[in-house]
């Protein structure tokens, strides 16, 4: 019997064949941690992402019934839909759009997708499930469905999700010292790397909101008249606390306007 293992991410498979007489379809998720057993007269296909699953399956010429025009339809199963397979990414009763349309609903196959999705509320994510959010990658931590939009992964950081460290490092990144920077250039200061928002910037990083914190969770910075403002769902870090930003916009220190205190870092 061979087995599919998933690691540090849940694997997506499908089985295919037949035993006997028998005709065998089954599709499923093998969590992280975990082991599924498969009769080496069938056929397994599996992958990490679903892109990656949804490319093998091409490959294989594993065949699926078609979409259907109306009806529940449940997470993670496979459809064709006009010779391309989709992917049900919420379970939801099927719409009149496209899958292409609802990217929210459906993974639709794609040679230049990209392996990981980005985090959209409503979506159940197991232990491993990896999504970018702010242009950072994420792994679940623990397995929930996305209820509130509020529970963005640097919202509910080291809680619910934790951050992707690359193979490949970002390249080294030099000191600030006095002087005038371009927008966007990296500097490293007082631990922590910050991104200019300006240009002919010649402000120190973290005393004015000219320059960005580029942690996960960034250290909270008065803004610059309009530069460096922070947005509803902006996550920071503020006397020893995690703060989520309530307001539109919003130029207030937290514990003074438009801050929910998240606790305790």
């Amino acid at each position: 019997m061979s087995t599919i293992n998933a690691t540090t991410q849940p694997i997506l498979y499908a089985v295919t064949g037949t035993l006997g007489a028998e005709s065998v379809h089954i599709e499923g998720v093998t969590p992280v941690g975990n082991l599924t057993g498969v009769n080496p007269a069938l056929i397994a296909v599996s992958g990490e992402s679903e892109n990656d699953y949804l490319s093998a399956l091409t490959a294989a010429s594993v065949e699926f019934v078609a979409l259907p025009d109306s009806g529940w339809l449940e997470q993670n199963m496979v459809y064709d839909c006009d010779g391309v397979l989709v992917m049900v990414r919420q379970s939801h009763y099927r719409t009149i759009y496209a899958p292409s349309e609802t990217p929210a609903l459906f993974v639709v196959y794609r040679e230049d997708a990209a392996d990981v999705l980005d985090w959209i509320v409503g979506e159940s994510v197991a232990i491993g499930t990896q999504r970018i959010y702010d242009g950072v990658t994420y792994s679940c931590i623990m397995a929930h469905t996305i209820d509130d939009p509020g529970w963005t992964p640097t919202a509910t950081l080291d809680v619910l999700w934790k951050v992707v460290v690359s193979e490949n490092p970002e390249p080294t990144v030099d000191p600030w010292v006095a002087g005038v920077y371009a927008i966007d250039v990296l500097v490293t200061h007082t631990g922590r790397t910050w991104k200019s928002l300006m240009n002919a910037n010649g402000y120190e990083p973290g005393v004015i909101g000219t320059w960005r914190d580029q942690s996960a969770l960034p250290l909270w910075v008065a803004p610059a008249g309009a530069i460096g403002g922070w947005v509803r769902n902006d996550v920071v870090e503020y006397n020893g606390h995690r703060w989520i930003c309530t307001a539109a916009t919003n130029t207030y220190a937290p514990s003074v306007w438009g801050w929910t205190d998240l606790g305790a870092i």
